[in-house]
């Protein structure tokens, strides 16, 4: 079988990207988002306790502990590292609700409501490799821990570029899970009827490429969009890209297998 596209000697018929931080510029965002959650949270939290609790740190605790993960994975991860335990809920608790699923719908809430006045902006790299990709054959899929995925991408244009969107894992502890895991890929790649081993995973935080490398993909590409290569490199990419325009470069003539 005669692959769409060799990339760094990897014969692949698909690509699997990230949203937030790969495809769209959302961090500043999401970042706000949690920042008000927390904020609001951790005052309550005292006051109902009198127990102090050590403020939301950036970027330390978004790269800890947010980026890439799912809301209520990163709702869970931040109240771990304060000590706090709350029960995990229900994913339709209302946002006001002192529960995983209720905290992780409050972010939602401030998410939902800074995207209403502020447009999302596709990083030009990424526009390009979509369109590249697009002309070589290459099979696409959008990968996102968020469960807006699906909206931005119609907001920016793109949906249509994509076979299959994957927008958000199940908020049932034993559902599916998000990443750093490799379950939302590889649902992916099912969907697609792509096997692991000819899919590439482009992604831009740490949690993806770990979730990249324990699919057992056949390229993960790290995004550097910040000094973080490093840490990318340690958590599992194979390549890390500073612009995704310089993906294609890695791209050759296609071989009869």
């Amino acid at each position: 079988m005669v692959p769409a596209a060799v990339l760094n000697g990897v014969a692949a018929d698909a690509l699997l990207l990230d949203l937030d931080g790969t495809i769209a510029d959302l961090r500043d965002l999401h970042q706000a988002a949690w920042k008000a959650l927390f904020t609001g949270f951790f005052a309550e939290w005292h006051r109902q306790t009198g127990l102090p609790v050590p403020p939301l740190r950036f970027p330390a605790d978004y790269f800890d502990s947010l980026d890439g993960r799912s809301r209520t994975d990163g709702v869970a991860a931040v109240l771990t590292s304060r000590g706090i335990r709350l029960p995990w809920g229900d994913p339709r608790d209302r946002p006001g609700t002192w529960s995983v699923c209720g905290l992780g719908n409050r972010k939602s809430a401030h998410l939902e409501g800074a995207l209403r006045g502020s447009a999302p902006v596709v990083w030009p790299d990424a526009g390009r490799l979509i369109d590249r990709a697009a002309r070589d054959g290459l099979a696409l899929a959008l990968v996102s821990s968020s469960r807006h995925g699906e909206a931005i991408l119609e907001r920016v244009g793109l949906r249509d570029r994509f076979a299959v969107v994957i927008s958000g894992p199940d908020d049932r502890p034993g559902g599916q899970r998000g990443k750093p895991a490799p379950d939302l890929y590889l649902h992916a790649a099912d969907r697609l009827r792509v096997a692991p081993g000819r899919a590439v995973v482009v992604e831009d935080s740490t949690a993806g490429v770990r979730a990249g490398r324990a699919g057992r993909f056949g390229l993960v590409v790290g995004v550097d969009r910040g000094g973080r290569a490093e840490a990318l490199r340690a958590h599992g990419a194979d390549v890390v890209l500073t612009d995704l325009t310089d993906l294609p470069a890695l791209i050759e003539e296609p071989v009869p297998c």
